[in-house]
């Protein structure tokens, strides 16, 4: 039997590096849509640029994840002074 090079997907958090290993093996995927579907199924996140966050929950995963948000909108209601501004600035 010849031996074969065959091309596979792993996938590891962009965070902490660790490998996506669901029972203590190295998952080889087909591709990389089925590494995608899969890891996103067991509650990793996968951003729109391409990062891979496992879903530990510690201090270092909550920033990369909060760094992905929009920043909070300061609502204002017209004619409201915004904070910090003077009335004689208007």
């Amino acid at each position: 039997m010849p031996l074969i090079p065959v091309t596979c997907v792993t996938a590891a958090c962009d965070v902490c590096a660790a490998a996506y290993e669901p029972e203590e093996y190295s998952v080889h995927f087909e591709d990389l849509a089925q590494a995608r579907d899969t890891v996103r199924d067991c509650g990793w996140l996968i951003t729109a640029e391409g990062r891979v966050i496992c879903g530990a929950d510690d201090d270092e995963h909550r920033q990369a994840v909060d760094e992905l948000l929009p920043a909070e909108p300061q609502p204002q209601v017209p004619g409201q002074l915004a904070l910090g501004e003077a009335e004689e600035g208007r």
